[in-house]
């Protein structure tokens, strides 16, 4: 039996990124990222000449996780409210204004005002507040806008937010799709600071902060700050030891209590023994 796939747009990459999950679910190969490396070599193309791009290259990630996990859907179903994106260094526009777009479905589900990087605003940071919810598959578009020719695209980030963390999350530039003839520099990174959904943006109390490093790591990730899975994990790590040596403390504090009570019961009856001996 043969099976022929065909795609109906001249990009390779989309028709191998199917080609090679579907390999990986008929059991021919162990994941979805050795598939396209073999399918790669089968066609003598290499990732660049087969136009796999990042974004298929996490797509692949996404269902070799699912086999093999045997996941039965998607591991977060609860929806992602992205407060704010920050990108630096901004690329060079050519004086042309920018704007940065969420994508779903083919339609354009939220935009964000013009953006700008010429003269002093070159390279410097850009801090776009977003507050918008997140589900299912989203696309990330950066693009200009000059007045009557067609956008022009700065770079693109595809994504599911079901496998993604709602930790902050720093992008960097080899994890976006971009143009061949790209504008963004090789330091330029992207940080998504999340929330949970329906929370305000200032809804915490800092003066109700106990100090611990994750309730303000927690804190900076709302301000904007970055952070990344690994610190996340060292804070909540040091904040558990903190609450376990918390704990042994208190544990020890109340032995030393009823040690004393004890011993102060001691005192009083070998002092009551005493002033009867006497009585006597």
């Amino acid at each position: 039996h043969v099976i022929v796939f065909h795609a109906n747009s001249s990009h390779e990459g989309r028709l191998n990124m199917v080609v090679s999950c579907v390999l990986t679910y008929l059991g021919c190969m162990d994941n979805a990222r050795e598939a396209a490396e073999r399918v790669l070599q089968l066609r003598n193309k290499t990732w660049q000449g087969l136009q796999m791009m990042p974004s298929h290259l996490r797509y692949i990630s996404y269902f070799s996780d699912m086999l093999l996990h045997q996941m039965m859907r998607i591991p977060n179903s609860k929806p992602l409210r992205l407060v704010r994106v920050i990108m630096y260094p901004f690329p060079d526009c050519s004086e042309e204004p920018a704007v940065f777009e969420i994508v779903r479905d083919g339609q354009v589900v939220w935009q964000s005002p013009e953006l700008s990087a010429s003269g002093q605003d070159f390279g410097a940071f850009k801090v776009v507040l977003v507050n918008y919810s997140l589900s299912g598959d989203v696309v990330f578009a950066c693009k200009t806008t000059p007045a009557g020719e067609p956008a022009r695209l700065l770079f693109r980030y595809a994504f599911h937010a079901g496998f993604t963390s709602p930790a902050p999350i720093r992008i960097a530039a080899n994890k976006l799709d971009m143009p061949p003839q790209g504008e963004i520099e090789d330091d330029f990174f992207m940080d998504l600071v999340f929330d949970t959904p329906g929370a305000a943006d200032n809804d915490v109390d800092e003066d109700a902060l106990d100090g611990s490093p994750l309730q303000a790591f927690r804190l900076i990730g709302r301000r904007g700050g970055h952070v990344t899975m690994k610190e996340l994990e060292e804070l909540e790590h040091k904040e558990a030891m903190r609450a376990l040596d918390r704990e042994k403390m208190e544990k020890r504090a109340e032995s030393r209590g009823l040690a004393e009570e004890a011993r102060e019961k001691a005192l009083a009856r070998l002092q009551r023994k005493g002033v009867s001996m006497e009585a006597k």
